[in-house]
């Protein structure tokens, strides 16, 4: 349905709010949540800084500081195995991140 988001073995529950990742519940904050509802919504793509912030808070935050980093740093510590080696959520040097499904 148009409700949930499937990528791999991440599972988004848009009226719910709610997020699983191979069946195990995820604790994402709102900004996280929509962060990672565009990433499943569009496995593999490469999104820049701007356009996640464009994306998330809106055109009018993109100059200011907001810092991407941090919300995947979070996001990470929640979904990877090895936050410090993530498989799922991906820094494309001077680009941006992607998201890979696992469990493909």
């Amino acid at each position: 349905s148009l409700d949930v988001v499937e990528a791999g073995d991440v599972r988004l529950d848009l009226k719910k709010h709610a997020v699983t990742i191979a069946g195990r519940p995820v604790d994402l904050t709102p900004k996280e949540f929509r962060l990672m509802v565009l990433f499943a919504q569009h496995p593999g793509e490469v999104f820049t800084k701007e356009q996640l912030i464009a994306e998330v808070w809106g055109e009018e935050y993109v100059t200011t500081s907001t810092s991407i980093a941090v919300f995947i740093r979070k996001i990470r510590e929640k979904i990877e195995e090895d936050p410090s080696k993530p498989r799922r959520l991906e820094t494309v040097w001077h680009v941006g991140y992607k998201f890979t499904p696992q469990g493909c």
